[in-house]
């Protein structure tokens, strides 16, 4: 009888385990195809930097150079704002 209840317990372990893994599985598999949707709505939206002076382009294609002063800057505060290079540093203009 113990061996009996002790082998029902095993099952009882690996099915439960099994279907565990399967839940897990397919809510990874549900996250994944939800982080793609989301993309796909998303715009690409870059800054985009001349000699003097960058500016936040929305639809931009061309090719992404990110230089070392650029790493902190995040979107504007609004539309109209861009950076302007001054003698020292850049600096945010917001007409």
């Amino acid at each position: 009888m113990l061996r009996h209840s002790l082998i029902a317990g095993l099952a009882v372990a690996a099915l439960s385990l099994g279907v565990g893994d399967r839940a897990e599985a397919a809510m990874t598999n549900l996250s994944a195809k939800a982080a793609v949707a989301q993309k796909s709505a998303v715009t690409d939206v870059r800054w985009v930097c001349g000699p003097r002076r960058c500016a936040y382009v929305q639809g931009y294609v061309g090719p992404v150079v990110v230089r070392p002063y650029m790493r902190g800057w995040g979107p504007p505060p609004t539309p109209h704002c861009h950076y302007v290079r001054g003698p020292y540093r850049w600096a945010l203009v917001c007409p």
